[in-house]
């Protein structure tokens, strides 16, 4: 029974050890390549596309975390 419990144990170790320190890394290194295509330098004019939209030598870029109407929408309420 001792041996049991004992096997459990290591059983419980082993699952965490491989939860904290195999997968979890798996998991992340992804977000680096992400980044890394997220963050390519681009030179030359900037083209307004819509209001939160720029297009750089032909690369549409989105600005994240801005809300702004698009090119052909109309804003039906005044003083907004």
């Amino acid at each position: 029974m001792a041996n049991q419990g004992r096997a459990q144990q290591y059983l419980s170790v082993a699952k965490r050890f491989i939860k904290h320190v195999v997968i979890k890394p798996l998991l992340v290194i992804p977000l680096f390549w992400v980044s890394s295509v997220a963050s390519a330098d681009l030179t030359g004019t900037a083209l307004i596309v819509d209001g939160d939209t720029i297009a750089i030598i032909g690369n549409k870029i989105r600005l994240s975390g801005i809300d702004a109407p698009e090119k052909n929408q109309t804003c039906r309420k005044s003083r907004v």
